[in-house]
């Protein structure tokens, strides 16, 4: 079980998510030229981790789970973007992706990285 800090739905709702898209994807235009690079590739995937202290998008992600709730507000990506994951830096954290299609939660990814076994 997953209990997070308790956050105030006045923060944002769940279109406060849209803007950090926007300012990674849009408005970053670095991003898109490393991803334009990729000219082979069949998708070009932008991840964005949301750090805690964004209360606004923080806020819009857990409400959105636990309302079942997406962002209606689609922005437009450039070219070079496919696919936008915003992910919300925790434990266990929130997943939504963006594709020309909308929006789509993935719901929460369960991380159990393990530390890696040195051979000597």
């Amino acid at each position: 079980m997953h209990i997070d800090q308790s956050v105030d739905p006045v923060w944002g709702d769940v279109n406060s998510a849209v803007p950090a898209i926007v300012r990674h994807a849009a408005e970053r235009p670095d991003n898109a030229h490393k991803l334009g690079l990729a000219n082979a590739a069949a998708e070009r995937h932008l991840l964005i981790w949301v750090d805690h202290a964004r209360l606004d998008v923080r806020a819009a992600m857990q409400v959105g789970e636990r309302k079942n709730l997406l962002p209606d507000a689609v922005p437009d990506l450039p070219c070079e973007i496919d696919v936008v994951w915003l992910a919300l830096a925790m434990a266990n954290p929130i997943v939504w992706r963006l594709d020309r299609d909308g929006w789509h939660s993935i719901g929460r990814i369960g991380l159990t990285a393990k530390p890696a076994l040195c051979a000597r």
